[in-house]
């Protein structure tokens, strides 16, 4: 047997392949393609916040961040370019008069109210679990929760536990904590 044969021994063999000629494409021609794409380029817009301006102490229960999902919704809530009744459009319009947002609803807080009494008949939920239940696929947040409960028990519509009077406010506001209960009626009084 030859030992210093390359083909017996592969390890002998030189590292570096010798250069091979370039590969040739298939169609004759090695310039590329000659058919253009036809999607032109789309402009691209971008924006830049802080996390530092958003206010994460009261994001989730008892004082917890909540899930990324909460923290993201009161994020683009905070940068929407819109909102509604208080409820945010989640979109950023430069000109926003030209341009009509189809989504959910039209009087967003009220038909929240509305859509809330149907929802949760006969149901006796603390405010976050009203808010855990109903929020995924929406864009209602937290906030927009509390005030249409707010509103709600101040026209009689749902009992909270505790009720207004006896709840601290804020800004002369009567506030809606997480753990207020609420015991929303058998059928709605719409």
């Amino acid at each position: 047997m030859d030992t210093e044969s390359q083909l017996a021994f592969p390890s002998l063999a030189p590292s570096t392949p010798a250069a091979a000629a370039p590969a040739k494409a298939a169609w004759g021609t090695s310039a590329g393609p000659r058919i253009k794409p036809v999607v032109p380029k789309q402009p691209s817009a971008s924006d830049t916040f802080t996390l530092a301006d958003i206010d994460l102490s009261n994001a989730g229960k008892d004082g917890k961040p909540g899930s990324l999902g909460e923290v993201m919704k009161g994020i683009m809530a905070k940068e929407s370019s819109e909102q509604d009744q208080g409820v945010a459009s989640f979109a950023y319009f430069a000109a926003s008069e030209r341009h009509q947002i189809l989504f959910e609803f039209l009087r967003p807080l009220s038909d929240l109210e509305e859509v809330l009494l149907m929802h949760f008949a006969g149901q006796k939920l603390t405010m976050y679990q009203v808010y855990e239940r109903h929020n995924v696929g929406r864009r209602f947040i937290k906030s927009n929760y509390k005030k249409a409960l707010t509103r709600l028990e101040a026209n009689d519509k749902i009992k909270a536990e505790p009720p207004a009077a006896k709840r601290p406010k804020k800004l002369g506001e009567v506030t809606f904590a997480d753990d207020v209960i609420v015991t929303f009626p058998e059928k709605a009084k719409i």
